[in-house]
């Protein structure tokens, strides 16, 4: 009796039956005979790819692959533009004006890098070209009467040259006397700033800045400080004090301007109040005369006036001229002023 057996087939490798077919026994084992068949054929191949691999590999240059780089092009070098400063200013020796050139020509070295770092021959010749008048007359003397000084080719010595013949030996004195007589006058804002500029030159300290700062300040001024708290530091100090000085200022202002408001209302209602009284008074005044001219007849009143003399008599009765007045127009029996016609009656 043969045995028949249902083995399914991938249908990755070739077949020579049909799927779903019913195998016998002998069918069975031909499959699997192809199955490994193409195992061995796969089998073999590999074989084959990996022997090539490994002689690719043995034969393989180590050294890296060279990447070619992209081309940059070439760039301008930077250039490092210094601001355009004015040279420092003439110096002719003034004693008074030596810190301030000094400090400019440090400043303009400073400023010029490429002219001045490290370079002490260029700063010494840029000095004496500032120099004139009796500080010219110095430095050329001093180079003709030793042209290898090594005073011209190195700063600090040159400058200590200087130093000896212009610096203010009284500076430093009279900058103490200046400060101790500083006093707040004007603004807190402009008092701490000269504050700042002496106690700088000194060099005080922190707490010598905080205590001498209160001290020159205005009265009111270090009151409000007094109520101030959280004080630590000579900048919040100075802050401090400018806000309450100017807090100050406000309220005397505002103080003012009520002030002189007061007084132009109070004055313009007494000025009112004398004129409504001055209307009052005339308005009863022509209010009376109205009332006499209504009740009494006008009177012209006259005065006597002094006798003619006989030469006038005769040339007013030459000229047929008024001898009351003078005039030629009218008689005397005419004559419109009162004195006339008093007389005019006094005729009759």
């Amino acid at each position: 009796m043969v045995r028949k057996t249902y083995v399914p087939v991938a249908s990755s490798y070739p077949t020579r039956f049909p799927l779903h077919h019913v195998m016998t026994e002998a069918e069975a084992f031909a499959a699997l005979h192809d199955e490994v068949q193409a195992f061995r054929d796969e089998n073999q191949l590999l074989r084959k790819h990996l022997a090539i691999f490994k002689e690719e590999f043995r034969t393989h240059d180590p050294s890296p692959l060279l990447v070619p780089t992209p081309s940059i092009p070439d760039l301008p070098p930077t250039s490092f533009r210094e601001p355009k400063i004015d040279p420092p200013p003439k110096f002719d020796g003034k004693v008074s004006e030596y810190a301030t050139f000094l400090g400019h020509c440090e400043f303009y070295f400073n400023s010029k890098p490429s002219m001045f770092l490290d370079n002490d021959k260029n700063k010494v010749s840029l000095v004496i070209s500032r120099l004139h008048g009796r500080a010219a007359t110095w430095a050329h003397v001093l180079r003709r009467t030793n042209p290898a000084d090594p005073a011209f080719i190195s700063w600090p010595q040159f400058r200590a040259l200087m130093n000896s013949l212009f610096e203010d030996t009284y500076y430093l004195e009279q900058v103490r006397q200046d400060f101790c007589a500083l006093r707040q006058k004007g603004s807190a804002r402009n008092f701490s700033i000269e504050f700042k500029t002496l106690a700088s030159i000194l060099q005080l300290d922190e707490a010598t800045r905080i205590s001498e700062y209160k001290e020159k300040l205005k009265d009111t001024v270090q009151q409000g400080i007094a109520y101030t708290t959280g004080i630590t530091s000579f900048k919040l100090l100075v802050a401090k004090s400018i806000e309450i000085d100017q807090v100050l200022y406000k309220i005397t202002k505002a103080s003012t301007k009520k002030d002189s408001t007061h007084s132009q209302s109070k004055s313009s209602s007494s000025s009112s109040h004398s004129k409504h009284s001055t209307h009052q008074n005339a308005s009863a005044s022509h209010a009376t005369t109205s009332r006499s001219s209504s009740s009494t007849p006008t009177l012209h009143l006259s005065h006597p006036r002094d006798p003619l003399s006989q030469e006038e008599r005769e040339r007013r009765l030459a000229h047929k001229l008024c001898m009351s007045c003078g005039d030629g127009d009218h008689a005397i029996q005419d004559c419109p002023h009162p004195q006339s016609a008093a007389k005019k009656d006094h005729i009759k």
